[in-house]
């Protein structure tokens, strides 16, 4: 797998390093990074807020349990 990724990653390093040497980062990616954000804070607040009544309850964790 590594020799396969070899290139890919030695390109991206290339092109990284000529962007930080000319400092023309691209800012078309915040749109990607910005929709991120709110998406993981509503996973990880539901995640948190789960209580074992709530497991035992699930028919998700019934199914995929063990």
């Amino acid at each position: 797998m590594y020799l396969i990724l070899s290139p890919l990653y030695k390109d991206y390093r290339r092109k990284f390093n000529q962007k930080l040497r000319n400092n023309t980062f691209d800012l078309c990616n915040w749109p990607f990074l910005i929709g991120f954000a709110p998406t993981d804070t509503i996973i990880l607040k539901m995640s948190l807020g789960f209580t074992e009544r709530d497991a035992k309850n699930s028919q998700f964790v019934q199914r995929h349990k063990n």
